[in-house]
């Protein structure tokens, strides 16, 4: 059984370490499955290689080639066409909605769902942010993909609603959350000076296409967060989650400090997760960086460019939790006492690892009804 995956990629770390989640998981559960992807820019091969992920043919020329080989051979040097993938998996953390338009959900499923379902193959939309879906070139584009997929399954309530008005009557929609908060976390003893200190996770989207007046409020948003916490007693660094762009952020923010902080780049997601466990808290503008804190029972101070942040601290009970980058300093040192205040920490720590148990009982019943469904297709 070959699994073709789908919006993962190794550059941005929440959409690696869904990737490293769903081979955990399925080499496990599925061992007689084997993997496939494009190679990008953003999954090159020596990246697929090292996880011994397969290469799929990407384009008519390269495919040409391979079809004139024997399925063995093609396989023998990891190499598969389209026709010799069984099951397509969408990981994708947030794919489709006005923001992304009509064209990616296109490229990324609805252009060759139809065609893939006449081939008797499986398709599972895993669990991501969806919508809004206002623009009515991309609402066709998702009635095609609800009309083939096996299942669509929802992150939170907003993205579920956003998608069942695509089409009310449709049975194959599902609510589960991020399923990352599986995974386990490795722990590299090369950052244990770390351990304890506050984690600052920046995300560029947050300044993307914004005014400059937005764009300073939002290194001031930071800059004061810093301040507080090392106001506080504890100690603070920078974790990038992808690449220049967050670098640059925590660059210029650094220029606002008296003294600038240490920027972590570390490559492995599941080190990232490690570090973000062994944290006292974090201020993220990441979502895979609030879903590693929160699932480890790490208490946080989120901000958001989408409903995706708001949905996920209300799935732990933690709505206190978000905050504007336009919050009143006064407010902002409020919501920072989860993280400074040792009675607070501990109370909230223990709220938030009960509330993970609960979440990580439902991604592993959403796994189990993906492998039954798949498995009825390979009887």
């Amino acid at each position: 059984m070959i699994i073709e995956l789908r919006g993962v990629e190794f550059v941005n770390k929440g959409a690696e370490l869904m990737l490293y989640s769903i081979l955990s998981k399925l080499r496990k559960d599925l061992p007689e499955a084997e993997f496939a992807m494009e190679i990008s820019s953003r999954a090159p091969e020596d990246k697929l290689r090292e996880l011994n992920i397969m290469r799929k043919a990407k384009g008519r020329k390269q495919a040409l080639l391979l079809y004139m080989m024997p399925k063995v051979l093609r396989q023998r040097l990891g190499k598969v066409l389209e026709k010799d993938v069984d099951v397509i998996m969408d990981g994708s953390g947030f794919a489709f909605g006005d923001k992304w338009g009509a064209k990616k959900a296109g490229v990324r499923l609805a252009d060759h769902i139809t065609k893939w379902k006449s081939a008797g193959k499986k398709i599972y939309v895993l669990p991501q942010a969806l919508g809004p879906f206002s623009d009515h070139a991309l609402s066709k584009k998702m009635r095609v993909i609800l009309d083939n997929a096996d299942l669509v399954i929802a992150r939170d309530h907003i993205s579920k609603k956003f998608i069942s008005e695509i089409k009310p009557s449709a049975k194959n929609i599902r609510l589960a959350p991020d399923f990352t908060n599986l995974v386990d976390a490795i722990h590299d003893e090369k950052y244990k000076s770390l351990d304890g200190q506050v984690a600052i996770i920046p995300n560029f989207k947050m300044v993307e296409g914004k005014a400059v007046g937005d764009r300073e409020n939002y290194f001031e948003f930071l800059r004061k967060s810093i301040e507080i916490v090392q106001k506080g007693g504890l100690q603070a660094f920078f974790l990038l989650h992808e690449g220049k762009d967050d670098e640059d952020i925590a660059l210029q923010v650094n220029t606002k400090l008296q003294v600038g902080l240490p920027i972590i780049k570390e490559s492995h997601p599941l080190k990232v997760k490690g570090i973000i466990g062994k944290s006292r808290g974090i201020v993220s503008s990441r979502f895979h960086g609030l879903v590693s804190a929160l699932s480890q029972g790490v208490p946080c101070v989120a901000t958001g460019w989408s409903h995706k942040y708001e949905m996920l601290l209300e799935d732990y009970d933690f709505r206190d939790g978000l905050a504007d980058i336009n919050i009143d300093e006064t407010l902002l040192k409020e919501k920072l006492k989860y993280l400074i205040n040792p009675e607070e920490n501990t109370i909230l720590v223990a709220k938030l690892k009960t509330r993970a148990e609960v979440l990580k009982l439902k991604s592993v019943s959403m796994w189990a009804e993906v492998i039954e469904d798949i498995r009825k297709k390979n009887v």
